[in-house]
């Protein structure tokens, strides 16, 4: 997650402790990044929840 002025990181404090769950905070546009993530973490199946449901007035 970017964690934008309208991200909240304590909406994942009920899975912060799981082991499978890993916080990472990374713009999605961070190509090399996203890179690097993915070969640390081998994942199965990637699903990307990144728009922004907020409107602004």
């Amino acid at each position: 997650d970017k964690l934008t002025y309208a991200g909240n990181l304590s909406t994942l404090a009920p899975v912060m402790e799981n082991p499978n769950f890993r916080f990472v905070k990374l713009d999605i546009c961070d190509r090399d990044g996203v890179c690097r993530l993915f070969e640390e973490e081998h994942p199965d199946m990637v699903v990307n929840f990144a728009a922004e449901s907020h409107v602004d007035r």
